[in-house]
C-alpha cells in the first residue's frame, strides 16, 4: 500500500476534495485532521441558541405508538 500525503478542503456538500492524481477506483484514504493552533478551533456553541425558535412538546420523551415501533423493527 502506497501512502502519500495531501492537504484537501472540505467542500460545500460535505465531501472532503481529492486531487486527481490519487483518485483511483478502490483508493482508500485516511483522513488526519490537524489544527495550528488553538485559536483556529471555533469555541463552543452558547447554551440557548435556538431559544424560542421551537417547542418541545410535553410527550417528547413518551414511548413511541405501536406501530412506528414496527416500522422501525421492520414489520
Amino acid at each position: 500500500m502506497q501512502e502519500v500525503a495531501f492537504k484537501s478542503e472540505l467542500l460545500e456538500d460535505g465531501h472532503l476534495a481529492c486531487p486527481r492524481e490519487y483518485a483511483k477506483p478502490n483508493a482508500q484514504f485516511k483522513v488526519t485532521v490537524s489544527f495550528p493552533d488553538e485559536e483556529s478551533v471555533d469555541s463552543p456553541r452558547p447554551f440557548g441558541l435556538c431559544k424560542g425558535e421551537f417547542i418541545v412538546p410535553d410527550d417528547f420523551d413518551a414511548p413511541l405508538p405501536e406501530h412506528i415501533l414496527n416500522e422501525f423493527e421492520g414489520q
